[in-house]
């Protein structure tokens, strides 16, 4: 545990812990009694943000109620007598005043200009206290869940629209009639889009928020083709365009990063599976269409193929 004592008053408030050597830049106002600070983590907490000279504060995070400080500590880049120094040897728990020159805040860990009020020897004093910490890793999968819950929400709101389900069932004649003229058997998902699938894939099925590369070809329902990344495909049907990268299609599973009929139709799949995606009009470009290629309110075929699925953090 890295810890020493700066004042005898400070000593008994302090006691117990062991003693170490704490850089001049700390003076540790209150013990925690949790974990050593770890390398690559996040810290959330409170800070005062003052200049040291004139006690003038430059930033209050009381003054924005529920949302904590939040600063990274990574090991490798910290220098002597810097801010990033300072915070490996917080624990969660403690309250501390770090003072750091303007050109180690600003220069070496914000990485911002200095302000124009300041010089780099201007002497900047911070009051931080340490709540919690969590590694970058899970802080990220803790705001990827968060998002997903609330996508998954904004989705299931958008797509049980009354107006928006009854364009759907107004769309499903053509939809049949389309299939029946192609003999294709689908499943319908609970948000009305057909699914045709040709062959299964292996592996594990795709989850919202997975990454998926795929192989896609886009046609309107009197079969002319719109788009297509298969560049024996757009040659073949008149789209090609020379220069066009013609390569895999990678995205994220998530509300908003393609259209609704995607993420519908395509989550559940796995790695070499191969389907026919029949999509109702509202979960693709709606009533605008996609002017000039895809006309308003256009029923749409996507013949597609995963070639990879990953999880957001391999």
């Amino acid at each position: 545990m890295k810890r020493v004592l700066l004042t005898l008053g400070a000593w008994l408030c302090l006691v117990p812990f062991i003693w170490a050597q704490l850089p001049s830049t700390i003076e540790v106002l209150k013990s925690g009694e949790g974990d050593l600070i770890q390398s690559d983590q996040m810290l959330f907490g409170s800070m005062l943000f003052l200049l040291t000279e004139s006690d003038s504060v430059l930033y209050d995070s009381r003054s924005q109620p529920g949302v904590p400080t939040q600063l990274y500590y990574l090991d490798s880049v910290a220098t002597e007598n810097s801010f990033m120094e300072a915070l490996g040897y917080l624990h969660v728990g403690d309250s501390c005043k770090i003072t750091v020159t303007a050109d180690k805040f600003f220069g070496e860990y914000a990485q911002r200009p200095i302000p124009p009020t300041m010089t780099a020897s201007t002497l900047l004093s911070f009051v931080i206290g340490v709540d919690s910490a969590m590694s970058r890793e899970d802080l990220i999968a803790m705001q990827m869940a968060q998002q997903l819950e609330y996508g998954t929400a904004q989705m299931e709101a958008r797509l049980t629209n009354p107006t928006l389900v009854a364009q759907v069932e107004a769309e499903n004649d053509t939809i049949e009639a389309y299939m029946l003229a192609n003999g294709l058997t689908a499943t319908t998902t609970k948000y009305g889009v057909r699914v045709v699938l040709t062959e299964e894939g292996t592996g594990e099925p795709s989850q919202n928020g997975d990454f998926l590369s795929m192989r896609y070809a886009g046609q309107l329902l009197d079969g002319n083709y719109f788009d297509t990344n298969d560049e024996a495909v757009a040659q073949a049907n008149g789209i090609y365009r020379p220069g066009s990268p013609y390569q895999p299609f990678e995205f994220q599973l998530l509300l908003g990063s393609v259209i609704s009929g995607w993420h519908v139709g395509l989550e559940g799949m796995r790695v070499g599976a191969k389907a026919i995606l029949l999509i109702p009009s509202p979960l693709a470009y709606g009533e605008r269409g996609s002017p000039p290629v895809i006309p308003a309110s256009a029923p749409l075929r996507f013949d597609v193929e995963v070639l990879a699925i990953r999880k957001p953090f391999e």
